[in-house]
């Protein structure tokens, strides 16, 4: 009786591959998704209003963007999904980034988003292993790349604090990024699966300790810990890995077994480095989901994607 006053077509499917949505109404759920993303992006930074954009222009720059992105074959495993493309894109339509700094670029999806959106900044990519790199040569020539130096090992020079962006994509410690961050002279960091509790669960590298982790330390204590089961098979973090120490080990602890326990245990230093890079925030925010605007291009795609944090340092 409820399918009778549902408003949907359902019909067995012999060849349709990937979903599909009409240009049109594409076209207008992506302008929708921009305005809410630069309303987000002013509310944060509250520095511009909207006079200065046009959000016909914007959207369909976008789409011709996105176009691209795919035929780079930019969303695939290891890349970010288009959602947080267009998010990250907007950020630097809005921001009007001079400086990015990318630690964890792999595919470079998020790498390509600042390259699409930016004309004259200084765009730098950080990654041990850039082999899996699938931009191609005129728009990597855009970028400076290093893959022989960690993001703390670089030294940034006349970096312009308010209009400089770092995005950590790395897996790596968020309150040592974001002690190295400040005292490297950064204001505004995003960090990409820095979510709490569901999000470190989901993976067998997470950036531990992740933001909301940092945020909370006030009520952690030293010998208190937690654990969770990585299955195999199930969220392939294994193919995100680049290191080949990392690769080895993984394949050697589950070499005979279907799952890893995980164990995070705080002790007193590392409570204290929470307690200090939580010093140093001024406001961390999640950054907004477009799935209400997107769809993705997948049928029922599951995905590990967690959440993102936009941080401002004092």
């Amino acid at each position: 009786m409820g399918n009778e006053k549902c408003p949907l077509a359902r019909d067995l499917n012999k060849s349709q591959k990937i979903n599909r949505i009409s240009t049109p109404l594409k076209k207008s759920f992506i302008y929708l998704a921009i305005q809410y993303s630069f309303d987000f992006f002013k509310n944060f930074f509250q520095k511009q209003s909207f006079d200065n954009f046009d959000f016909e222009e914007l959207t369909s720059e976008y789409l011709k963007i996105v176009d691209n992105a795919y035929t780079f074959n930019l969303f695939t495993a290891g890349g970010i999904l288009e959602k947080d493309f267009l998010l990250l894109w907007c950020l630097h339509k809005y921001f009007r980034t001079e400086e990015y700094v990318e630690s964890g670029v792999f595919i470079g999806s998020s790498l390509y988003a600042a390259i699409s959106a930016l004309k004259d900044a200084s765009i730098i990519g950080i990654d041990p292993n850039l082999k899996n790199l699938k931009l191609p040569n005129h728009l990597v020539s855009k970028c400076k790349l290093i893959d022989d130096k960690d993001f703390s090992e670089i030294n940034f020079e006349n970096i312009s604090r308010n209009k400089s962006i770092v995005f950590f994509d790395d897996h790596i410690n968020a309150a040592e990024r974001i002690i190295e961050s400040h005292y490297k002279g950064f204001e505004y960091l995003i960090f990409d699966d820095a979510g709490g509790l569901d999000d470190i669960s989901k993976r067998l590298y997470p950036s531990f300790p992740t933001i909301p982790i940092i945020m909370n330390a006030d009520f952690l204590s030293p010998g208190e810990e937690f654990t969770w089961i990585y299955k195999r098979g199930l969220i392939k973090d294994e193919i995100f890995m680049t290191w080949e120490k990392k690769l080895k080990k993984i394949y050697q602890i589950i070499k005979g077994s279907k799952s890893i326990r995980v164990t995070a245990k705080f002790d007193e230093a590392l409570i204290n480095k929470c307690l200090l890079a939580k010093s140093l925030i001024k406001k961390s925010v999640i950054l907004p989901d477009l799935g209400s605007y997107i769809l993705p291009s997948k049928p029922m795609e599951i995905s590990t994607n967690g959440s993102k944090y936009i941080v401002q340092l004092i």
